[in-house]
């Protein structure tokens, strides 16, 4: 039995020694961007008024959606 327990215990480390070695090399890349949203979009030539991009605007129709954001902090920036 206490064979079974080291056997296992040797087993655990290597593999959480073989998972860490994984992890530095590939390290995690949760923070990965698209090249297409390296640049932004050209909307010099829209035909959107811009009264048309206010919230309030969206608001008219969505009002649930409107009212949840309005008492966000996002609304107050």
């Amino acid at each position: 039995m206490a064979m079974t327990r080291k056997r296992a215990l040797i087993l655990g480390i290597v593999i959480f020694a073989v998972f860490l070695g994984w992890r530095l090399v590939r390290p995690m890349n949760i923070f990965v961007v698209s090249e297409h949203f390296e640049r932004p979009i050209d909307t010099s030539n829209t035909s959107m008024p811009t009264e048309a991009l206010r919230a309030r605007t969206c608001g008219a129709c969505h009002r649930e959606i409107y009212a949840e954001w309005k008492t966000s902090i996002h609304s107050q920036v």
